[in-house]
């Protein structure tokens, strides 16, 4: 029987849970042409939602560009996979698309890429000056409006994992982008990230261009109750009975992270799917396992650590995130000074290791956090 828990990889139809206000929202966003900047810790399900509201859309006859700028590791890469993007929803013959493109963008040279399992990317076939590469972007950035306008529908571009744009001349970047998108009317934009600290630089300073340039919509975690209830169907279709003590062991170790339930559910499962019962030790043993198979990972990230961000660490976990800074906690787990401290929770903050919400910090993967406190405490 196959195991009925999703994790690792987008989730969709019968295994995506609920969501239906974001999606409702994000698809008014959408037909209103406008822009919204969604913002979520990771694990919290939103790569998923995007693929879900992608669905919706087209259904609509929308036109969907969706960009995963963790692949953009340079403005070059980006406009190559913006071209690659946007050519898949102009046609679905690959000659007619970059036929188009070329029309469309005139005089850029184009090269056609074409991979063992007959997938196809498109390239600029040649190595442009950075001069060349600020006019190509001023050209790219405008194709989802152009194709709208042409075929009278309206376009969609959502750039996930937007903050990485700060990695290349990022400033310079947002002021284009500012510049072009203010003057579309058919096309929505959706700047989707998941690095806190650093949206909010880009989105809250007067100074930087996307300040105030559109809603921002913060991803909740999903409804417990309604998310346990999905839970306990799941492990029941497969004629497996789960106690409600279980259930909320489950809820209680994950911390309700949609990512973290399906992963650790997915574990329960392929260790109890010949028996028909769960109890909260099989929840606990379970959580073991995950530890014992994640111990060189974590080993890695701990030793490149500096002894005070583990001492940072470890009083997360031990005291939780409130009121670090306070003189009480400082002392009680030898934190040294303010200063100290800031230093150390903005370094583990860029490492993507900790986040920070409503004032409190939090160890951004349950599971690190977890063993820490089995390895190391």
């Amino acid at each position: 029987m196959k195991n009925p828990f999703v994790y690792g990889r987008v989730v969709k139809g019968k295994d995506f849970f609920d969501r239906e206000k974001e999606l409702s929202f994000l698809k008014r966003i959408s037909e209103e042409s406008g822009r919204v900047f969604l913002i979520s810790p990771r694990r919290y399900g939103k790569t998923s939602l995007l693929i879900n509201l992608i669905g919706i859309l087209k259904k609509n006859k929308f036109y969907v560009i969706y960009l995963d700028l963790y692949r953009a590791t340079t403005l070059q890469k980006f406009i190559e996979i913006y071209l690659t993007e946007t050519s898949r929803v102009i046609s679905g013959k690959i000659e007619k698309a970059l036929n188009m493109l070329k029309k469309l963008i005139s005089g850029m040279k184009l090269k056609l890429v074409l991979d063992p399992a007959g997938s196809y990317s498109i390239e600029l076939g040649y190595r442009p000056s950075s001069e060349e590469i600020s006019h190509i972007f001023d050209e790219i950035i405008n194709l989802p409006q152009r194709i709208a306008e042409k075929n009278n529908r309206k376009s969609v571009v959502i750039m996930d994992e937007f903050q990485e744009m700060a990695n290349y001349n990022g400033e310079e970047i947002e002021k284009k982008i500012r510049a072009h998108i203010q003057h579309h009317d058919r096309t929505a934009y959706i700047f989707s990230g998941s690095k806190k600290s650093v949206i909010y630089r880009m989105i809250e300073s007067p100074d930087r261009a996307f300040y105030k340039m559109g809603d921002v919509f913060i991803l909740k975690k999903l409804p417990e109750e309604g998310f346990k209830n999905f839970i306990k169907s799941k492990f029941e279709h497969t004629g497996i009975d789960i106690s409600e003590r279980a259930l909320n062991e489950i809820m209680n170790l994950s911390e309700n992270y949609p990512y973290n339930v399906q992963f650790l559910s997915h574990k329960i499962w392929e260790k109890c799917k010949d028996r028909k019962k769960i109890s909260v030790s099989d929840v606990k043993n379970a959580l073991i396992d995950i530890i014992e198979e994640q111990n060189p990972v974590y080993i890695s990230i701990w030793d490149n650590l500096t002894l005070y961000q583990r001492k940072c660490l470890t009083a997360i976990v031990k005291g939780g995130g409130k009121n670090m800074f306070s003189s009480k906690y400082i002392q009680e787990f030898d934190l040294v000074s303010h200063s100290s401290l800031q230093t150390a929770l903005k370094l583990l903050s860029e490492k993507g290791l900790i986040y920070r919400e409503n004032g409190e910090y939090f160890i951004e993967d349950v599971f690190f956090k977890h063993w820490i406190r089995y390895k190391i405490l």
